[in-house]
């Protein structure tokens, strides 16, 4: 065998070889977009498209409704910058370290939240079932704001403001009068119970539910489930908006935060 022939058959085992250890274009891909988790039957998972979807989405869970209308009222009422200090010592106490192993656990295993914890230890699994839980009640709660928001929302398209005035009937003596009830509280109270959560005169009566608020929890749901359809490939993509109104309501909440530390609570009171 002459030396061209060794050469060729060494560059072809060496290029086979090669393309044998080299994935394909779509198996690159495929590794890109998934990544597997560790168990037993080879499942794929599927993952963030990139590191800035997975902060953008951290952000997103961590601003929530608490953080925007919450956490400014706790500061005026608990004495403004007297309160930020035993939050920031939980904070570095338990908040943090807590969202650090959460974090860690879930890239190390990359498993469920119940498959999580029973992979650490079959006793822990009811800490994941907890979990879950908890955020299937949290969701509840935060769609139930949604709810409203949408509620108050499209009322807001009226002129004047339906939370502005007082409503007016008309007497027996064909007299216009306000409500007597709103003159009482404030238009936007009376708007609020009576119109927006339509609270019964009393326990005996149950009232009813009102269409308008039927359709903005069925849109809040319908937008919930629209966005978490595809798992993280639609969720992720939403994130992005999600992070950038975070961050403009943000500045909102950072001017109640400064109005807080620098006005005194028994001034905010009586204002």
């Amino acid at each position: 065998m002459d030396n061209g022939s060794v050469t060729g058959t060494c560059t072809g085992n060496q290029s086979r070889r090669r393309q044998d250890a080299e994935p394909t274009g779509v198996e690159r891909s495929s590794e890109r977009s998934v990544l597997i988790g560790g168990d037993e039957a080879g499942k794929q998972r599927l993952t963030w498209d990139s590191k800035f979807q997975y902060i953008f989405m951290l952000i997103s869970f961590a601003v929530s409704f608490g953080t925007f209308w919450r956490f400014p009222y706790l500061t005026q009422k608990h004495g403004g910058g007297a309160f930020l200090i035993p939050y920031l010592v939980m904070m570095c106490v338990e908040g943090v370290p807590m969202l650090y192993l959460e974090l860690a656990i879930g890239q190390h295993i990359r498993k469920s939240c119940v498959e999580v914890w029973d992979e650490i230890h079959p006793m822990l699994g009811g800490l994941g079932l907890s979990a879950v839980i908890t955020s299937l009640s949290v969701g509840v709660l935060l769609n139930t704001l949604v709810m409203w928001i949408y509620f108050y929302l499209f009322h807001s398209f009226q002129s004047p403001l339906p939370w502005s005035n007082c409503p007016s009937y008309t007497t027996e003596a064909n007299v216009t009068e306000p409500e007597p009830e709103c003159e009482l509280s404030s238009p936007a109270s009376y708007f609020w119970y009576r119109k927006a959560l339509n609270i019964s005169p009393g326990v005996e009566e149950s009232g009813g539910f009102p269409l308008e608020m039927l359709g903005c929890l069925f849109l809040a749901w319908s937008l919930l489930c629209l966005c978490v359809s595809k798992g993280v490939r639609s969720s992720g993509k939403v994130s992005f908006a999600l992070s950038q109104f975070s961050a403009r309501c943000k500045r909102g909440m950072d001017a109640d935060i400064s109005i807080g530390l620098t006005t005194d609570s028994d001034t905010l009171a009586l204002t």
